[in-house]
């Protein structure tokens, strides 16, 4: 990269105190579409203007010095089906039992600070937070929330009929398109948690508070990431 750009980076950031969304979004975005920046050199500029509490996540993710990535749709569901197995569910036992492998409506409602009656007035809920990590039992391979705790981001672009065409082992992803995958569940919608439903959304950032990656004023904390070890051998002691 040219010095010239990075200097232009770095004063669009310089002397600002960078807590939501509404104040970082648009530097991001014209940085985005002006500059390729690597993931370390990215961060640590952000870093500089963030509160605390990001600045450890960031910390955290970047001292471990291992290939970490966003999961594949193809890893994400081999994790969720316990190594390919014909599970529905990412829990326990492949089933929902809910109460004890997945939240129920009572459950939610006592994480939730306010939850509010779903819009077709079924039952459902819009969450405003979501679960403690380890709240119920992991998959036989030891995966926690897959089918019970929000809506995840995949690696993958998405395209509909992409699996029509791609590879067999270890699919990526078309190349290009706006929207990515999103797998897993959030909003009380039990059938929208089956490990083989997908879902796809614009990326774009649109929430208010980077603490808790609410999505818009008014709209539920819904969405997560789980990152993938990009290593032919089991990671100890990375957690």
């Amino acid at each position: 990269m040219p010095s010239g750009q990075s200097g232009r980076c770095g004063r669009a950031l310089r002397g600002k105190r960078l807590r939501t969304l509404d104040e970082v979004v648009p530097l991001l975005e014209d940085l985005r579409r002006k500059f390729m920046r690597s993931a370390r050199e990215f961060f640590e500029l952000l870093k500089e203007r963030m509160n605390e509490f990001l600045i450890q996540r960031i910390d955290a993710a970047l001292a471990t010095g291992v290939p970490f990535d966003l999961s594949t749709e193809a890893q994400w569901e081999y994790a969720a089906r316990s190594g390919g197995q014909n599970f529905i569910w990412a829990t326990d036992n492949g089933h929902l039992d809910i109460g004890r492998n997945a939240p129920s409506y009572e459950q939610e409602k006592l994480l939730s600070p306010v939850v509010k009656g779903h819009p077709t007035g079924q039952g459902a809920v819009w969450r405003t937070a979501l679960n403690p990590v380890g709240m119920f039992p992991p998959n036989p391979l030891g995966f926690y929330d897959m089918s019970s705790n929000g809506w995840e981001w995949m690696q993958d672009r998405y395209d509909a009929s992409y699996y029509q065409v791609s590879p067999e082992r270890d699919p990526k992803g078309p190349a290009s398109g706006t929207k990515r995958v999103e797998r897993g569940y959030a909003e009380g919608d039990y059938p929208s948690g089956g490990v083989l439903n997908r879902f796809s959304r614009d990326p774009m950032i649109t929430g208010r508070n980077l603490d808790t990656w609410e999505m818009g004023p008014g709209l539920p904390a819904t969405h997560t990431v789980r990152c993938a070890v990009n290593l032919a051998r089991p990671v100890a002691g990375v957690k």
